[in-house]
């Protein structure tokens, strides 16, 4: 039979001793038995998932009940099957930011993956909220490189490691965590050793537990991690990339990135020769489009059950934007943008600071307005899908130009620490370094000035030092005005109040180059 059975890094230290033994006393029997004869040769298959935060799918993005029924029929075509899911799908959500993420830790139940990762979105509501998911799961949640801060220990419900036993082999598993949690999501109370040696210990641990292979996970791009594969620690790679095709990396068996632009499921096959020189061999990898896939019924049952309750509220017509204009990812977080002028001016106008500052990543999805389209509440919570509060604080001149140094740094590569400002102009030169890129830069049509005190408004999360903005980190303590309401729900209010709205480009971002 090709039941899988699940070793948690927890008992590796139990399992090491019992396989000694057991090795011992077979070794005493027959001295040249070997482990796996040649004709013991296995394969196995492994379907990936990763970045799948929305439940009922979108334009781009199948639903998770098409991926039911991709597995579903997969798991019955291969008993021999192995299927991993990478993470990044607790945030962001509409949904999500109501219940932190618990609905998709209750609809991936249904589709039982044999492991989840443990991936920079899983902080998007905080430690506590992301212990309480990985309790609520009957998958283990994996990560090898992280720690609490306080304790330096592993998370209690955390997992290092997974062993697997599929069609006669023994497949470690390990996953590991960027550490860009810390800056992109304010994963504060985390430690986040390094990469590569802490996935080399762990391989090491799963190597003397028996593993005959071993996959290693990553959520980000890392020039190193070839080094796991070259010196023989893990025999498969996985790497989500959200710009990388999803291919092979020319010159480096076995190291695959799963590309999000072309396909959320890869599929691998792989097979185990204990005999030959090179013992793990892909004879597979390949993306899968399940667009065209039905939907596995009692999935889509539980996925409505989320969603239909909220249709009502998110229907809810809020006025009307009088200017066309659209939000993209590359839009948002290239260049000035219509719709993020207007969230700034809004959020400045709802606490009457000097100026504002949203970072772009805040800004979700993609959506084309016509001139005089209605707006719903679902086309803001949809557009603004985390939890983000506002918050108040005191900056200096000189502090506010560093910050949108940095942001300028950011939109030279559609990163989302790239800055939209409200009663700010800036002219820049985007030719030159770092650092004297600021021609002109005006506050309230007043050049600034850097010794001056202004008051900002921004999120919680870039008042925390979110995205890289660290120098504002410690602000809010001096200067506590934080307003618990929702960004999403001050932005409905107004749009509900006002009823016709009229979002512009107004050069208040203006590259001379």
């Amino acid at each position: 039979m090709n039941r899988k059975l699940i070793v948690t890094s927890k008992s590796l230290r139990v399992a090491l001793v019992c396989l000694t033994l057991f090795y011992v006393f077979v070794f005493s029997l027959n001295k040249s038995a070997p482990a796996l004869a040649s004709e013991h040769k296995a394969e196995v298959h492994i379907i990936y998932i990763s970045n799948m935060p929305n439940a009922h799918g979108d334009s781009e993005m199948p639903s998770l009940a098409k991926v039911a029924t991709f597995v579903k029929e997969e798991r019955e075509k291969h008993p021999n099957l192995i299927f991993l899911h990478g993470g990044d799908s607790l945030a962001p959500s509409i949904l999500s930011s109501l219940d932190r993420g618990a609905h998709i830790i209750d609809i991936l139940n249904s589709l039982n993956p044999d492991l989840m990762s443990i991936s920079k979105r899983e902080f998007s509501f905080g430690e506590d909220a992301l212990i309480l998911r990985s309790q609520e799961a009957v998958f283990p949640f994996v990560s090898n490189n992280i720690r609490s801060f306080a304790t330096g220990d592993p998370y209690p419900f955390f997992e290092e490691s997974v062993m697997l036993e599929v069609n006669g082999l023994k497949v470690g598993i390990i996953s590991s965590t960027s550490e860009a949690a810390a800056t992109r999501y304010s994963a504060e109370e985390t430690l986040f050793l390094d990469v590569i040696e802490t996935t080399k210990r762990t391989a090491t641990k799963l190597r003397g537990a028996g593993a005959d292979v071993i996959i290693s996970m990553y959520d980000d791009k890392k020039a190193d991690l070839q080094s796991l594969l070259s010196e023989g620690y893990v025999d498969i790679l996985f790497e989500t990339s959200f710009y990388q095709d999803n291919i092979l990396i020319p010159d480096t068996p076995n190291f695959l990135h799963h590309d999000l632009r072309t396909g959320y499921i890869s599929r691998l096959d792989f097979v185990f020769d204990p005999d030959a020189q090179e013992k793990v061999t892909m004879v597979n990898f390949e993306r899968i489009d399940v667009s065209n896939t039905e939907n596995e019924p009692e999935t889509e049952t539980l996925i409505n059950s989320y969603i239909e309750p909220l249709n009502l509220l998110l229907d809810m017509e809020l006025g009307h934007f009088n200017t066309a204009f659209s939000y993209s990812r590359d839009e948002v977080r290239s260049r000035e943008n219509a719709f993020a002028n207007f969230l700034v001016d809004v959020m400045r106008h709802n606490t009457k600071t000097d100026i504002a500052l949203l970072n772009s990543g805040a800004i979700r999805g993609a959506k084309t307005f016509d001139a005089g389209e209605q707006v719903t509440r679902r086309h803001i919570q949809s557009a603004l899908p985390f939890r983000n509060t506002i918050a108040t604080f005191d900056v200096t001149g000189q502090e506010i130009l560093t910050a949108i140094e940095l942001g300028l740094d950011c939109m030279k590569i559609s990163s989302g620490c790239g800055t939209h400002l409200s009663n700010m102009r800036i002219s820049f030169d985007s030719s030159k370094p770092a650092g004297v890129r600021i021609i002109d830069a005006t506050i309230g049509g007043e050049p600034v000035e850097l010794d001056k005190i202004y008051t900002l408004t921004t999120t919680n999360y870039i008042a925390r030092g979110g995205d890289g903005f660290v120098l504002f980190k410690d602000k809010l303590a001096e200067n506590p005005k934080a307003n618990n309401t929702l960004l999403w729900e001050i932005i409905s209010n107004y749009i509900f109040q006002h009823k016709d709205i009229s979002p512009l480009i107004d050069g208040r971002l203006s590259d001379v180059n």
